[in-house]
């Protein structure tokens, strides 16, 4: 992959990433995104779209969203609770409540963003050698951009529990040790963030 950079005319944030590193993007947010709905996750009601019965359901939806921390550990990071004191616990879910479903949606929105971007600039389903994905990111899409890979990397590190100033264990990781890859794709994503984030602030 290219680092990004800045189009000096179009003001646009443009990298060019292989096919493989595409569809890993595209495979990671997917996961991400099925991640997001599940644990008491986002209604997506039958309704048509613009219909009052769809409204009335977005309605109810953004009202009655859940009340206790999610199970899983990278949703219980990606939504933290709002409140640490127990003497705070019922004003904790009523703040989750409210807002969870509202930033499970924008953050679903963000990761299919990643997608929707390699899609259309020719991540074929299939992947061939050879093939690379020219990207070009405009502010609004950088910025989505942004945050679905803080989500993402956020997600892998916790999945296999990094930790601060913990470079030492995972160079004395064994080859076949399963984590190392990942680990490395965690890295990876790190620095594709670092250079968007160098691009945009240009």
């Amino acid at each position: 992959m290219s680092a990004f950079k800045k189009h000096k005319r179009s003001g646009r944030c443009v990298a060019t990433f292989s096919a493989f590193e595409a569809d890993l993007i595209r495979s990671l947010a997917g996961q991400l995104i099925e991640l997001l709905h599940s644990e008491e996750a986002i209604p997506r009601p039958d309704a048509a779209p613009g219909s009052i019965e769809e409204l009335e359901a977005m309605l109810e939806s953004e009202f009655s969203g859940p009340t206790k921390a999610p199970e899983d550990p990278v949703l219980a990071r990606l939504f933290p609770t709002a409140y640490r004191n127990v003497d705070d616990a019922e004003a904790a879910a009523d703040f989750r409540r409210y807002t969870e479903n509202s930033l499970r949606q924008g953050k679903a929105a963000n990761a299919a963003c990643l997608i929707d971007v390699l899609e259309e600039a020719g991540l074929p389903d299939e992947p061939e050698d050879g093939l690379f994905i020219d990207v070009e990111l405009d502010p609004p899409t950088a910025s989505a951009w942004l945050r679905a890979l803080t989500d993402l990397r956020l997600a892998i590190g916790v999945r296999l529990e990094v930790e601060e100033d913990d470079e030492e264990f995972w160079e004395a990781l064994e080859d076949d040790d399963p984590r190392g890859p990942m680990h490395e794709i965690y890295l990876w994503h790190g620095w594709v963030q670092e250079t968007l984030i160098s691009a945009v602030m240009k």
